[in-house]
């Protein structure tokens, strides 16, 4: 943990300075820090390049070599992160037994909140995918992950959260305009610790109904990621950093909550319905076999009240008469 603190202003430039960094209510778009340690690879350099191009203009990218090492000591990356108003870096990195190295972090607090070491293999550049489709610069991308580790292994449910903020960032959408959305990212889980990563761009294109005919074209990046070393904040550090502010929490109302998606449910009260007005199905053969019990229980009533009236004297009456 770094315990360096800023110095307090002199002036009052510095004070607004200070005052601008401060934190606020609804947070600006993270900036990212890409930058090469004391060695890196031609490979690694490029993405780097490419993966600047993507995040434009919430990005910094530094071309010469810097003397960081995240892993052994977190404050020669938090000193340039907070320098440069980064909350993201990128850092990549080359040695002889550790080669084509790509480590990708936050920071919170002028401390580095989590990062993850991977190894880049099978990468592809924008070059290879000439006369494609581009982005547009400042454009955001959907964001698609695919495998079910990325639900139930912790380990890649945080590396889903670190790439989504670098890839996305913070910005919350109210709205979509189809017409915008330009590309989109596509990370996979693979078996193992690969995760494949592809970038393409979105056609529309004419389908002869309302909605348009999708295609994707493939533009590049394209690369794969494999895990190696983890740094991942303690369960103190993550809740101030998930800290939402009262201002921006929904208000209580009531017989009404919300479940994990921000999705309202609500419990609604009725009165009690009077089930002997409702429609049912009527079906024809039923209803004649019911026709038939109840004209055959009609008959035994009224043969029961004929032999109730005719019940006492009757039956002798009916003999002596016969026999006169």
């Amino acid at each position: 943990m770094s315990s360096r603190r800023p110095n307090r202003p002199k002036t009052q430039r510095g004070k607004r300075a200070l005052k601008a960094r401060e934190a606020k209510i609804v947070e600006d778009s993270k900036k990212a820090l890409l930058l090469k340690g004391p060695k890196c690879s031609a490979g690694v350099t490029q993405l780097l390049r490419e993966l600047h191009a993507m995040r434009r203009p919430l990005s910094v990218l530094f071309n010469r070599n810097n003397s960081v090492r995240p892993f052994e000591d977190e404050e020669s990356i938090t000193y340039l992160t907070g320098k440069n108003e980064a909350a993201l870096f990128a850092l990549g990195t080359s040695t002889k037994h550790k080669k084509n190295r790509l480590i990708m972090g936050r920071t919170f607090e002028n401390q580095v909140l989590d990062m993850i070491e991977f190894e880049v293999v099978n990468f592809t550049s924008m070059s290879e995918f000439k006369g494609k489709a581009k982005s547009s610069v400042g454009s955001k991308p959907l964001v698609l992950f695919q495998g079910e580790r990325f639900e139930t292994d912790d380990v890649f449910v945080a590396t889903k959260s670190l790439l989504m903020e670098f890839f996305l960032g913070n910005t919350e959408l109210t709205e979509l305009d189809l017409a915008g959305v330009e590309h989109v990212v596509i990370v996979s889980a693979m078996p193992g610790d690969f995760i494949h990563i592809g970038h393409y761009a979105i056609e529309l294109k004419k389908s002869g109904s309302r909605l348009p005919r999708v295609e994707l074209v493939e533009i590049g990046p394209e690369f794969d990621l494999v895990m190696h070393r983890t740094h991942f904040a303690d369960a103190a550090l993550m809740k101030d950093a998930m800290f939402v502010p009262k201002d921006l929490r929904p208000k209580k109302v009531k017989n009404v909550s919300r479940d994990a998606f921000g999705s309202v449910v609500g419990n609604i009260h009725m009165s009690r319905q009077d089930l002997t007005e409702v429609n049912t199905r009527k079906v024809k053969g039923l209803r004649r076999s019911r026709d038939k019990a109840l004209a055959a229980q009609a008959i035994a009533e009224a043969a029961a009240e004929v032999e109730l009236e005719d019940g006492g004297d009757a039956g002798p009456a009916r003999k002596r008469s016969r026999r006169s």
